[in-house]
């Protein structure tokens, strides 16, 4: 018994797992706004560097086009032009040096962001993996405080069952002096025997009274692992309410309900527009899946993009590109589709049919590509045959 409850009580004194479940909670916390911050600083850098290679093919192509003139005038080249334009050349080639500049040190912040983002989720699954070991561990000392708190409780059944057997052991006592009383007057046994049969009796007195204070003690020990068992299932419960609280606000909770409120009008929109365009299919974008894993992926049906043809993806994108032109709202609204001529004729035609319907707020829409439309489909269209 005094075994058992100084096992029973190193296990509540040597596991505080309330404080290491709580430094790992803000360890991932913490984890987590610097993961965010990453990838915000990389999603800025990486625009920084289409812009800057828009730029130096922007300029490219207008360095070509002027050494293409000859001397001649870029609205006629039946125009002689004197127009000197080598001060604008080499400003020009200034600008396409910094921009080239400017993408070699993009370019190697975006690898060293990379890496930092790289090292920042092997940290949070380390992280995470040290919770559930932290868990598991939590629950097997519960598991073994139970059964030594069960062995403890047969422990003291034993000792009250001894207890019980020392009235009757007294009774004997008295039973034996009133023997020896008896047979000392009647000098009929011999009295070292009876000396010898009394020490006997008495060192069984004193053993029994040596167990009855010995449950004695065990019982006030007892009392005192239970208010510990308390204590330590009080924890235990505060660390589930806790846990349930983080389910309720993460990405399946609050969190996530607020993300598809955002998202919904956008997808509802979207699959508007694919029905306008001949699609009986609906729009879907997902953040998390079932598992609670944040990915990033849409689709129509049941289909996600990447499981689409290169026509059907064509289509999608056309709706989308369509309802974000749309709800950015730019001064100028340009719809511009290349690689029309992954689309067969059928869905050729219902593209530009819907783009009557869907694309009429745009300012300007440009098709590209290699295909030959009816003239029903293109009735309303300019074409250019390059």
């Amino acid at each position: 018994i005094a075994e058992l409850n100084m096992a029973i009580s190193e296990q509540n004194e040597n596991h505080n797992f309330e404080e290491t479940e709580k430094e790992l909670r803000n360890k991932l916390a913490s984890l987590q706004v610097a993961q965010k911050d990453i990838n915000e600083n990389l999603l800025k850098d990486r625009t920084e560097l289409a812009n800057a290679k828009a730029e130096i093919n922007a300029h490219g192509i207008m360095l070509k086009k002027i050494a293409s003139q000859q001397g001649r005038c870029a609205l006629s080249p039946n125009i002689p032009c004197s127009q000197d334009f080598s001060e604008f050349i080499a400003e020009t080639n200034d600008l396409i040096d910094d921009a080239y500049d400017k993408v070699d040190q993009l370019e190697d912040h975006i690898k060293l962001l990379e890496r930092m983002a790289e090292d920042v989720q092997q940290d949070i699954q380390k992280t995470q993996e040290e919770q559930r070991t932290i868990d598991a561990n939590r629950r097997e000392q519960a598991k073994s405080v139970t059964e030594k708190m069960n062995l403890l409780q047969k422990k003291n059944t034993e000792l009250s069952e001894l207890n019980s057997r020392a009235p009757m052991l007294a009774a004997k006592q008295q039973q034996e002096a009133e023997i020896t009383a008896h047979l000392a007057l009647n000098q009929k046994i011999d009295l070292t025997a009876m000396e010898d049969q009394k020490a006997i009796v008495q060192s069984q007195i004193e053993s029994l009274q040596i167990k009855i204070d010995e449950q004695k003690r065990v019982r006030n020990d007892l009392i005192n692992i239970k208010a510990n068992i308390i204590d330590s299932q009080t924890a235990e419960f505060n660390v589930i309410a806790w846990t349930q609280i983080g389910n309720a606000i993460g990405q399946k909770g609050i969190k996530g309900k607020i993300v598809k409120e955002m998202l919904n009008p956008i997808m509802e929109d979207v699959s508007t527009k694919l029905h306008e365009i001949g699609i009986d299919e609906e729009f879907f974008f997902e953040t998390n899946s079932d598992t609670g894993k944040e990915i990033f992926e849409f689709g129509w049906g049941s289909k996600p993009f990447t499981a689409l043809s290169t026509g059907e993806q064509l289509m999608l994108m056309t709706a989308m590109m369509t309802c974000i032109i749309e709800r950015a709202n730019p001064q100028v609204k340009v719809l511009a589709l290349d690689n029309i001529n992954d689309l067969d004729a059928g869905n050729l035609g219902r593209v530009i049919k819907g783009l009557n319907i869907i694309g009429k707020n745009m300012d300007n829409i440009i098709l590209a590509g290699v295909a030959e439309p009816t003239a029903e489909d293109t009735e309303g269209w300019s074409i250019w045959r390059l």
